[in-house]
């Protein structure tokens, strides 16, 4: 991993999610980057993600008219969870400059 992390856990969040106060930046990247990776997957196969205390990855279709031509697409869409609504936000990672970290 490259450059040094800091991660802001809000009180609402550790509440919802106690493990994460247990896990160094590091292992949290890796977790989302397995997360992202997961709904990317499932979202190429047309299926939509539920993560819960989170909320709701999918895929709508929409349709675009020209004179011509129709086309559908799929547009990623998001929906909140409530308990992600009420929480004061996801945790968030902050990248500082490698030589301003220290060990």
């Amino acid at each position: 991993m490259e450059g040094c992390w800091t991660v802001t856990i809000s009180s609402e969040l550790v509440y919802t999610f106690p493990t994460l106060l247990h896990l160094s930046a590091e292992e949290i990247v890796a977790i989302w980057d397995a997360v992202s990776d997961y709904i990317l997957e499932q979202m190429k196969l047309d299926k939509g993600v539920l993560v819960p205390g989170l909320g709701l990855f999918a895929a709508v279709r929409e349709q675009f008219h020209s004179k011509e031509v129709a086309v559908s697409v799929r547009r990623p869409v998001f929906q909140l969870g409530h308990r992600g609504a009420v929480a004061a936000g996801p945790p968030v990672a902050h990248r500082h400059h490698p030589r301003r970290c220290q060990d």
